[in-house]
This record gives structure tokens, sequence and C-alpha cells, in this order.
């Protein structure tokens, strides 16, 4: 949806529910209650004016017709076992890329007649508690005063919006409802979602990784290490940063075990073991490159309309720059970062996706053990890509995917 579809949206909505209902109440205000605005000094004869008074008080009245709506009629509506629109429906049909204007023009002619009857109706009661004489004079006499005709008027004004908004619009707004219901299910029947992994599977942290240590390896050889063949003490330290990672369970542990290890390693006496820590840790936050293809392979997803969760482990803040330095930061309908991956993320994610109305949930990794094995948990279809960091190998049921493809643009033919 473009912005200006949004903003389109936005206004109408907005005219619905509070500028028009806010232009009757300043009709009202003037036949009623001609006298305050001249206190005021307020100028409704200019445009600025009339709006600027109409924007004022459709938020002040209108909300207090909000609060008599939840106060009175939802409760009302509901021990009746009567359906009332759900705004939150508009929101719902939104995140299913269902086009919502008709819909968003039904219910605010809802929410416009309620309001105009419900403030009518305050403005209305305001007058008469005002006009009406404590001692009750004789018919002819009520019927040839002006406040009559002006109360009449008030209140059917009132009574027929009140009855439009809760007969006639509300079950017109209801039935749209569930047709835009039904219309979304079976569109979303046939679509599908991916839930992405980032590190490995869309950008090659790899590379800064084993570029990082190959640059640890040299400083620790410069400083006195004791290594023969810098790319075997590589593929060491690998392994090392690897155990490390199950002993911790999370990758981002305190880098300064891996420096102190690799010093060991080396029989580095000498090794300034703070600085090397720093130094490796500002080589690991380094923008990792995207692997060919990586781009392009959103587009197309998105273009197909493919729902795109990005689901990773990380700080948010340095991911968020990965992201936004790739130009991936709008491609993605929905992006979570976790400390550390576990089912109840991927239930959480699927619980969403699920409620949308999505059926065909993929989810793309390269971890076995962090996307594959989840994925398969929470029902989702697997896509194994695997990488150069992750070594486990799918060895049980609970951890075989049900894809496995070597490049990230070969998931195209299978997510459709």
């Amino acid at each position: 949806m473009s912005e200006v579809e949004s903003l389109a949206k936005f206004g109408l909505f907005l005219f619905l529910a509070f500028i028009l209902p806010g232009m009757i109440y300043v009709g009202f205000i003037l036949l009623y209650f001609p006298e305050i605005l001249g206190q005021f000094s307020w100028d409704v004869h200019s445009w600025i004016g009339f709006f600027g008074l109409s924007i004022f008080l459709g938020l002040l009245i209108t909300s207090i017709c909000f609060a008599i709506e939840v106060v009175i009629i939802w409760p009302i509506f509901k021990r009746k076992n009567w359906r009332l629109p759900k705004i939150i429906s508009l929101g719902i049909f939104e995140a299913k890329k269902i086009p919502t204007f008709y819909i968003n023009q039904v219910f605010g002619q809802y929410i416009n007649h309620l309001n105009i009857g419900l403030g009518v109706f305050l403005l209305t009661i305001w007058y008469a508690s005002v006009h009406i004489p404590t001692s009750i004079p004789d018919l002819g006499t009520i019927l040839h005063t002006d406040s009559f005709y002006k109360l009449l008027f008030g209140v059917s004004i009132s009574v027929v919006n009140i009855f439009l908004a809760l007969s006639v619009f509300r079950n017109f707004a209801v039935s749209v409802e569930d047709e835009y219901e039904k219309i979304s299910r079976k569109i979303l029947a046939t679509k599908s979602a991916a839930i992405f992994d980032l590190d490995n599977t869309l950008v090659n942290t790899y590379e800064i990784y084993r570029n990082a240590k190959s640059e640890l390896v040299r400083k620790i050889k410069k400083s006195g290490g004791k290594i023969v063949d810098e790319n075997d003490f590589v593929g060491e330290l690998f392994k090392a940063d690897q155990e490390l990672c199950k002993k911790f369970n999370t990758w981002d542990y305190d880098q300064r075990q891996l420096v102190e290890v690799a010093c060991k390693m080396a029989n580095c006496k000498t090794c300034d073991v703070e600085t090397l820590t720093k130094e490796y840790e500002v080589d690991l936050k380094k923008i990792p490159p995207l692997f060919a293809k990586t781009k392009h392979t959103l587009k197309t997803l998105k273009n197909k309309e493919i729902y795109l969760v990005l689901l990773s482990e990380g700080n948010e803040e340095q991911k968020g720059i990965v992201l936004k330095n790739h130009g991936l930061e709008k491609i993605f309908d929905s992006v979570w970062f976790v400390e550390r991956k576990e089912e109840k993320h991927f239930n959480a994610v699927m619980k969403i996706l699920q409620e949308i109305g999505y059926m065909h949930i993929y989810c793309v990794g390269d971890s076995i053990r962090k996307d594959i094995r989840l994925g398969n948990s929470v029902g989702a279809q697997t896509i194994w890509i695997p990488s150069k960091w992750e070594v486990e190998k799918p060895d049980e049921p609970a951890n075989w995917p049900k894809y496995k493809v070597k490049r990230i643009e070969e998931i195209l033919s299978i997510i459709k």
C-alpha cells in the first residue's frame, strides 16, 4: 500500500468520524447558543475559523460520544447478543494486505452518524436544561415558542442519526466485515509467508568472522605467538568459537574468552589480551556483505505478495544498521530481533501469521539447531541453506529440513 493511499484512507476516516460531526456541532452551537461564540470572539464566518472550531468540537464532543458508546451502548448490545462493527478489523485487513478503502468508508459512515446523533443529543439536552422554564406552561404557549421548534429539530436530527448508525449502518458494516473476512480467507489460503534468518542466510557474516579471526591470528603471531600455518590456526579458532557458543548457549558471548583461548593455543606470553579483544570486537562489527541474488530474491518474493518476516539473533540496533546499509529495512513486513532463538519466538510469529490467515508458512535458515529444528517444531515448511559457519548436520528426523538448497535464489522455485 502506497503512502498516498494510506493518507487518503486516514483522511477519509478522520473526516467522517471527527470533522463532519464537528461541522454539525458548530451549526447547532450557532442555533442554540450564538452568544457563546461572541463571548470568545470566535469568527465562524471565515473558513479558517469555521474549520478550526469544527475540528475542536469534533475532537471534544466525539470523545464524549465514544465514552457513551463504551459505557452504555456496548454493554446493552452485548447483553442482547447484537454485533457491533469492530474497528480493529481495519488493521487486521491491512495486515492481510486486503484493500480496505470501501470498508473504511462503511465504518466511517457508522461512526459518523453515531457521533452526530449522540453529539446533537448532548447539545439538545444542554439547550433544554437552559431554556425550558421550571414551571410547565400550557401546550399552546409551548407550540408558539422558538425554543420548542429548536428542540424538536435537535431531537429529530439526533434520533434519525442514532437510528441510522445503530440499525442501518451497523448491520451494513457488520455484513461488509463478514464478507471481507470470507474474501481474505480465500485470498490468503493460496498465499504464503516466509520466516528468514539473517546471518549466513541473507548476509555473509562468516566472511566477517573469518577476516576478524585472520587479523587476530596475525596480531598474535606478531606479538610472539607460535603459529606455523595461519590458515590452519584460523580453522582451529573457528572450532574453539563453536565450542564457546555451545558452552554459553549464544554466539554473543564475551569475546575475551576466545582471545584468551587463541593466545593460549599460540603460547603467547606477551600478548595484550585487552587490546586484542577490543580490536577483534571492532572487526566483528563490520557490515557483512549480501550473498549474491539475495536482494533480487527478496524483491521477487515481495512482488509475489509473500509476507516476509525476519527473525534473527543479535543486537537490534546493530542488525538494523546492516538492513539499512543493504536497503532491506522496508522489504520485510515484520522484523524480530532476539537475544537467542527459542521455540517460543517461532510460536509467536506463527500465531500472528495464522491469525492473519496465512496457511503456507516457510522457514529459511542456515542453522539446523536454531532454524530448521525450531521451524519443524512449529509446523513450518523448512528450507535449509547450509553455510560455512554452521557445522551441524541433520542427524535425526526432528532436524530434517523439508527442502535443501545451495543458494538463496533457489527458494523461488519452492515458495509460491
